[in-house]
């Protein structure tokens, strides 16, 4: 009796074994296909899809699967990328010192940006235009555990925020503000101290001139602010020309200090 059963439990499960191997080898076979280069990484929208399309909806016709509402298919928008479209304008109204005219008699000189040159749209920037006078905040961080904050002193309240990307740990990969270091936190925290834009510039170094790339941001359309990165030749001639309130030397006492260096500019822009 022991040696029936014994042989029974072994047929049943060699047998088994052999439908798994034949689903495996199926399996194998779509995986392959679908992943080989003849479909380019099926990229919606992009030829390589529709062949992946074409080739699942013939599977199910083989297999005889049941259409939903007369298809195997349904459509729906997925954002591919993001682009400048329409009007993307940068002007500011500056007050430039002159020696010996007195500041009540200057009037503000008019400034325009060109978009891709001077500066570039962040890809979770609102779609919106914006006016406000212009507030340089540091890295823009508020860290309230390390007892630091670039807004202690400042009021950005419909405002447009002057941020420098990078840390005051100057890319320390250890550093205590790596947590705070993307621009779409920054960003959000410009909003939620009630400034209506923000204009990111590079730290000193050899990517001070690089604008970021437009691309697009998957994890959500916007963050509800205008903003944009500047060429750091772009914006520092808007800052007063006082050593300590220069973008240099408001960077380096970051720098050095580890505490913020915020204050107003002479200024007002328009995104």
């Amino acid at each position: 009796f022991s040696f029936v059963v014994l042989c029974l439990t072994c047929a049943v499960s060699l047998r088994l074994h052999a439908e798994d191997d034949s689903l495996v080898i199926r399996l194998k076979r779509h995986v392959y296909t679908l992943a080989s280069q003849e479909f380019e990484g099926r990229y919606p929208g992009t030829p390589g899809n529709v062949k992946a399309v074409a080739y699942i909806k013939d599977e199910f016709t083989k297999l005889g699967l049941q259409q939903v509402q007369g298809s195997y298919t349904q459509q729906f928008s997925v954002p591919a990328g993001v682009e400048m479209s329409g009007e993307n304008t940068a002007v500011f109204s500056v007050i430039v010192p002159k020696p010996f005219v007195p500041a009540s008699e200057l009037k503000p000189m008019k400034i325009s940006w060109k978009p891709g040159v001077d500066y570039t749209p962040v890809g979770f920037s609102s779609s919106a235009s914006v006016s406000g006078a212009l507030t340089f905040v540091g890295f823009g961080i508020t860290d309230k555990t390390k007892n630091y904050d670039d807004y202690a002193g400042v009021d950005v309240k419909g405002k447009i925020a002057i941020v420098l990307t990078g840390d005051p740990s100057n890319y320390n990969p250890h550093a205590a503000f790596k947590g705070t270091a993307s621009m779409r936190t920054r960003a959000i925290n410009a909003r939620e101290h009630g400034a209506v834009g923000v204009v990111f510039v590079h730290p000193q170094g050899d990517s001070a001139e690089v604008l970021v790339p437009l691309q697009f941001d998957a994890k959500t359309s916007n963050s509800s602010i205008v903003v944009v990165h500047a060429k750091r030749s772009s914006i520092s001639r808007f800052f007063p020309k006082h050593p300590d309130s220069t973008l240099l030397g408001a960077e380096q006492y970051i720098m050095k200090s580890k505490s913020s260096r915020s204050f107003d500019q002479i200024g007002r822009a328009h995104v």
